[in-house]
């Protein structure tokens, strides 16, 4: 289990007001819980009416007020399987209360409440439906959790402990939380934490401490009146409480060495220095620190490594402001072989390029296929398409930003700067397609949307490509991690790297991009085989961003250096016909030369 699984509890929180009941679940399930509980009591002979107690009388009074029906909760456990595939649990507290619904199958799974622990017969009976049981130790000391717990490993179902302290709201200082360690220790390694915490963070110290299930009630309004409001959480701290509870192991994670993630590699470029000319370099002059003053962005040698070619021999003409790079002082410059080149072409391999790095790769890398990385400056620029071969095949990937603050819509109609770049695209498509007679796959990510539900994104989606299907070019979404990179930070994406996003494609027929390290990147993260999707999607692959990756964030890897899962995704993707553009990390630096390692390794490993 990689993911925390919360479940909402709504209790008596509805008010009795099936209207309000339905709001909760609506809440909760936007919120992206896991799971959704009911309480049931039949209240009848529920109390002695002859016993006079202050507690019970408010207890009582409480529950008359607030309670639902059995059939009322059945309607809502069909509400929640219409809207979603939340798994559905309920709490009974009288074993005779479970004969108060005829059909158990709108029951995921079943909880013990804390004062029904040693209720043997109510357990004994949730064991007899087969579901899992959730109980609930508070209220009872050792010897009695002890007596419970071998009492339910005698039934032989599958049953999940979850610490509780029974106070309403509880304090942070009573949550007496490390007993979770002894519970995972002493009685089963899977534990849950059922809180009733004032304040909602407390649960991911309960994280910390091992709780791979978080049950806490929800709410309308925590100031509401009411037995568990003040113990309750909104809506926003359920959100909160679920993206914490996604990524908690991620966070936790055990790491042996540090590695830096493909948005450091940005920043460290955007942010830090390199050495440059500041005056124009002949071949043959030698590198002396009057010649060059340090400077953003890092494009070049840094401080680590400028003293090993100060007082060398520059091996070409150097204009001034250019970065120092390594193959200014080497003449070797290694080209890729005769079969390294029929390789890639036989296998349809291409490289991406900016428009200014064009001629260079011409010379460097013979390939048939090469694919155009264009910012939004790029596509606002004059640009010679005499420089366009007629013999070779090209592709362009859209830019994720449209300025220096925004990010790409493709579907909002109301962008301005979306569509000027879409246009831009398009007409350069266009251009180049008629230059080559070959068809100019538009390749683009789609990182968020204004759309209110995936099902309207993917029908919006699909009739946009549709619609702008045409001889000269094809929209193709490409597959993104669950963490992409925007604006020098970490962005989670909830589109076109999940399960259900393989169904909206399929089911709309979708072609598109399949990127393999944000496949990769998105299996590690939504916790699903990677070469699974490969296999579902292959019909609708039409182009191929290809690299290894390790982990949720460490992409564009060269091949070899991915995780153990890198090598059968490449592998099959190697396999589809389609053109496949090799994604490593600056591999337009230095002649091209990482792009080249690139292809050799994948020689190597793959040919």
């Amino acid at each position: 289990m990689s993911k925390i699984r919360i479940i909402a509890e709504i209790g008596i929180n509805h008010n009795g007001c099936l209207k309000d009941a339905k709001t909760l679940i609506d809440q909760a399930i936007d919120s992206g819980v896991w799971g959704i509980k009911f309480q049931y009591r039949s209240l009848k002979g529920f109390f002695n009416p002859e016993i006079s107690d202050i507690g019970g009388e408010i207890v009582n009074d409480a529950l008359k007020k607030n309670s639902i029906s059995s059939d009322q909760i059945v309607e809502l456990c069909n509400y929640i399987k219409t809207r979603s595939n939340l798994s559905c649990g309920i709490s009974f507290f009288r074993e005779k209360d479970l004969n108060d619904f005829e059909d158990h199958s709108n029951f995921d799974f079943y909880k013990v409440p804390s004062s029904e622990l040693l209720n043997k017969p109510l357990v004994r009976c949730l064991s007899l439906t087969g579901k899992p049981i959730f109980i609930s130790l508070g209220m009872h000391c050792e010897k009695e959790i002890e007596s419970a717990i071998d009492f339910i490993n005698s039934l032989g179902v599958e049953w999940i402990p979850f610490h509780c302290i029974s106070n309403y709201p509880l304090e942070m200082h009573n949550s007496k939380l490390g007993y979770l360690k002894t519970i995972k220790k002493k009685y089963k390694e899977i534990v849950g934490y059922s809180s009733h915490d004032r304040l909602w963070e407390n649960c991911i110290i309960a994280m910390s401490f091992g709780a791979k299930y978080i049950e806490r009630h929800i709410t309308l309004s925590k100031k509401a009146k009411g037995l568990d409001h003040s113990s309750s959480s909104s809506f926003k701290e359920f959100k909160k409480l679920v993206e914490i509870g996604e990524s908690f192991n991620l966070i936790t994670q055990n790491y042996d060495e540090r590695f830096v993630n493909q948005g450091e590699l940005l920043n460290r470029k955007s942010l830090g220095g390199s050495f440059y000319t500041n005056k124009n370099i002949r071949s043959g002059d030698i590198l002396s620190k009057e010649m060059l003053s340090y400077r953003s962005p890092k494009l070049g040698i840094d401080y680590a490594n400028i003293e090993k070619y100060i007082g060398k021999s520059l091996v070409k003409d150097i204009p001034a402001n250019s970065a120092i790079l390594p193959d200014f002082f080497d003449n070797k410059n290694i080209k890729l072989t005769h079969d390294e080149v029929r390789y890639c072409n036989e296998h349809s391999i291409s490289i991406p390029a900016r428009p200014h790095d064009l001629d260079e790769l011409y010379n460097q890398l013979p390939l048939d296929n090469i694919e155009f990385h264009l910012s939004y400056g790029d596509l606002l620029s004059e640009f010679n398409f005499e420089r366009i071969l007629p013999n070779k095949r090209y592709s362009i990937h859209l830019p994720d930003y449209t300025g220096p603050d925004s990010l790409i819509d493709i579907l909002d109609s109301r962008d301005k700067l979306s569509k000027v770049i879409i246009r831009q695209a398009e007409l350069w498509s266009s251009k180049i397609s008629e230059l080559t007679n070959h068809n100019v796959p538009i390749i683009t990510s789609i990182p968020y949307t204004k759309l209110e539900s995936k099902e309207v994104f993917y029908e919006k989606l699909r009739d946009f490509i549709e619609i702008k299907k045409s001889k000269n070019f094809l929209y193709l979404p490409q597959w993104l991690p669950k963490y992409g990179w925007y604006f020098g930070g970490s962005v989670s994406i909830n589109l076109f790297n999940d399960l259900d996003d393989l169904d909206f494609i399929l089911e709309h027929k979708i072609d598109i991009c399949m990127d393999t390290s944000h496949l990769l990147m998105s299996a590690h993260a939504l916790s699903y085989k990677a070469v699974e999707v490969l296999d579902k999607v292959v019909d609708r692959i039409k182009h191929i961003h290809i690299s290894e990756a390790i982990g949720v964030d460490n992409e564009g890897l060269i091949f070899g250096k991915g995780s153990e899962e890198s090598h059968q995704i490449i592998s099959n993707a190697l396999n589809i016909d389609v053109v496949k553009v090799i994604e490593v990390w600056d591999s337009h630096l230095n002649n091209f030369k990482i792009a080249k390692d690139a292809i050799r390794e994948l020689n190597k490993i793959y040919a």
